[in-house]
């Protein structure tokens, strides 16, 4: 996908982990596979300043050049600590809900009086139901097997336990942050002097057996915690719902013909087939305006990423048409 002119002027045009493109995807599949492209375009729906704003609520510090980020910030362009990292991770955990990290519970005198303990700060950051959705996709193994395979290391046997994996360009940095009900816990795999490791240190690779390991021994005593379930979300629009555009057609077995609604009811049931096909498919941005998310359905045909983006569903679902459009150019 081509997102057009960035700060530099010339057009912003990155590429998945794997330089493949791997065609429709919903939300579930592009955040558990660690896709690029949707990444990109999901910062774009909800605003670069909005998304920073909301980074911020969950404890990230760092990102203070608001003026310098782009849409890379949604691929690691802008920087952020470990301590950090595992604190916002910890608020999907805990239903939404923050808890700064501390050092010190409390100080106490040799006869036990206490000279100054931790006030608890906890304060709601993101709804319940946006928390337990990540918790559902980021603890879906199935979801991103068709990426990382059934086994990785991010797969605890027998506990429900929610990961992410992340690698920088260049292979500069690894990481890997998961979490339980109950605990939150990071790692960064990298060279302590800046260099860079060497190709194929992918975060599954270096940084996630770390983080199994340790994740074997702290639940090794605990019991399993399977996150609470989120509501299901209803909408009109297909693509919110995470569904293609499709409809039942009904048939006469016989000539094949497609039969009306009127005609089905009176047709005897045995000589009827019914097919499911596809209509009309779009980009997000067909049917949702990333400025009013809630109002009416429909384009905004003054987006600058409308046609771009549908151009990219076209060429998925008709690469030879978009071939040819390339060889006039």
């Amino acid at each position: 996908t081509n997102f057009g002119p960035d700060g530099s002027g010339k057009d912003y045009i990155p590429q998945n982990y794997s330089g493949k493109f791997t065609g429709l995807v919903s939300m579930r599949q592009a955040l558990s596979r660690s896709l690029n492209i949707p990444a990109i375009k999901a910062l774009y729906l909800a605003g670069i300043p909005q998304t920073i704003a909301l980074a911020e609520k969950l404890g990230i510090t760092t990102l203070t050049r608001k003026n310098d980020y782009g849409l890379s910030l949604a691929i690691g362009g802008g920087e952020v600590t470990l301590l950090d990292e595992v604190g916002a991770f910890s608020v999907f955990a805990n239903d939404g809900v923050r808890n700064p990290a501390y050092a010190i519970q409390k100080i106490t005198k040799a006869d036990g009086s206490v000279i100054v303990a931790h006030e608890s700060d906890a304060r709601r950051v993101i709804g319940e139901e946006t928390a337990r959705k990540i918790d559902s996709i980021l603890s879906d193994n199935a979801s991103r097997t068709a990426v990382f395979g059934p086994r990785s290391p991010l797969f605890v046997p027998g506990f429900t336990v929610a990961a992410k994996t992340g690698t920088t360009q260049d292979f500069k940095d690894a990481w890997t942050v998961g979490f339980t009900r109950s605990i939150a816990v990071g790692v960064w795999a990298g060279n302590n002097d800046g260099t860079l490791m060497r190709p194929g240190s992918d975060g599954v690779f270096v940084a996630a057996p770390i983080w199994r390991s340790f994740m074997d021994t702290v639940l090794a005593v605990r019991p399993d915690e399977p996150f609470p379930a989120y509501l299901p979300v209803s909408s009109e629009t297909p693509m919110l719902t995470g569904k293609l555009n499709q409809r039942l057609e009904y048939f006469n077995n016989k000539s094949g013909k497609k039969l009306s609604e009127e005609k089905m009811k009176k047709t005897d049931p045995e000589k009827i087939s019914q097919r499911l096909v596809a209509g009309e498919v779009h980009d997000i941005l067909f049917y949702v305006n990333k400025d009013n998310p809630l109002g009416l359905a429909g384009p905004n045909r003054a987006d600058p990423m409308l046609a771009r983006w549908e151009r990219g569903v076209n060429g998925a679902l008709n690469p030879e048409e978009e071939k040819k459009k390339d060889e006039k150019k």
